[in-house]
């Protein structure tokens, strides 16, 4: 079976979900990928070794220079696609994009026997112009199988009479390598940050955009003892949060972190007790997986989020939830896993095993094999 994957990872844990596809029996992998990828153009191993896959970088670019992932498109015509034959063509790119119309064409006019999968992390309907639901419609047509970041993307597609198939799971699964326990950088770094072992270290990672509900969490953070915060990332955000916190009397228990390395994120993570990731809905977004939580819950930190989107469905039972923009209650709970550090350590043991259960690379390759296995290639 010969698979063109298209995808566009930026490091290297990103790409271990196509080394562990390279290692099934009868694979043949030609993976496309968008600069900087990281990858050298030609042949490299399999997770095991065992086997070879080629990777190629194709250029890029935005039309009208506007730097939009629903614009982009190659700037060459996957004449790839032509040369290699493929039996399956894999593209994650959503269903609304350029590019994906643009590879459905290719495969067409180049591969028009080969199935063709695409990724859709769109969680609500949004209103569309006119160009963009012609593009929808063409690629909706033309796919054979869509992978889902949830079920309410998985609903979406239904919503929009799309009758193919369907499997939901992450894009990005958990490479345990890189997420794992890390006792070592954890007492180093709250040293570092003089952050006490007795005191409840709360965190957020990700953008410092206004759907992403860091105020909530400043709020209710406010309101508990005995804690402190760690908001790891950057955005427009950054400066109106930083005078909350002041206003919040919060500035001598909030730390402020930018620029941390992906390499890095593990040892932070290991260094909380508890991540938040307190999203709020808005009327063109709402929360569609939330990639923080799975990494949290390899580190064996205890999460906590809001019912925005994906979030419970990611969470599961290995966490606590709390209705979108209440302060009160997630402040609640914040000291409720303040005061009790045997209930943090049971989320956090329950959270490791969903992690891997669900959400490593490996299930996740499984995942996307079988996918590939259950298509009707000829």
């Amino acid at each position: 079976m010969r698979v063109l994957f298209l995808s566009g990872y930026q490091h290297p844990s990103a790409h271990r979900k196509v080394e562990l596809l390279a290692d099934a029996a009868n694979i043949d992998i030609l993976h496309l990928t968008i600069p900087p990828s990281g990858l050298s153009d030609g042949a490299h191993r399999s997770a095991s070794g065992a086997r070879q896959y080629s990777s190629m970088e194709v250029p890029v670019y935005w039309p009208h220079g506007k730097i939009d992932p629903h614009r982009v498109v190659f700037r060459s015509t996957l004449t790839a696609m032509r040369r290699f034959r493929p039996d399956i063509v894999h593209c994650e790119q959503e269903q609304e994009g350029l590019m994906a119309a643009q590879v459905a064409l290719a495969r067409f006019l180049f591969a028009r026997r080969a199935p063709l999968i695409l990724y859709s992390w769109q969680n609500i309907l949004r209103k569309r112009s006119l160009p963009v639901l012609a593009i929808c419609r063409y690629t909706l047509h033309a796919a054979q199988h869509i992978l889902c970041a949830s079920t309410g993307a998985e609903n979406v597609l239904r919503v929009q009479g799309y009758k193919g198939g369907t499997t939901v799971a992450p894009m990005f699964g958990i490479d345990t390598r890189y997420f794992h326990r890390q006792p070592d950088k954890r007492a180093a770094w709250r040293t570092q940050h003089q952050f006490s072992d007795d005191v409840c270290l709360i965190g957020y990672a990700g953008r410092l955009v206004p759907e992403k509900g860091i105020s909530v969490l400043l709020y209710a953070v406010a309101k508990t003892q005995r804690t402190r915060l760690v908001i790891v990332g950057s955005g427009p955000e950054e400066g109106g949060l930083r005078q909350l916190a002041q206003d919040l009397n919060l500035g001598e228990r909030c730390l402020f972190q930018q620029n941390v390395l992906y390499d890095q994120v593990a040892g932070v993570l290991s260094a909380l007790d508890v991540l938040v990731l307190p999203s709020r809905t808005t009327n063109h977004w709402k929360e569609q997986f939330g990639r923080v939580l799975t990494e949290a819950m390899a580190c064996e930190t205890a999460v906590v989020g809001s019912d925005s989107g994906a979030i419970p469905e990611v969470i599961g039972a290995a966490g606590r939830i709390f209705p979108e923009g209440d302060s009160a209650t997630l402040a609640t709970i914040l000291q409720e896993l303040a005061d009790h550090p045997a209930h943090r350590m049971t989320l956090a043991q329950q959270g490791k095993v969903q992690a891997i259960q669900r959400y490593a690379v490996e299930v996740l390759a499984t995942q996307i094999l079988g996918v590939w296995q259950s298509l009707d290639v000829a």
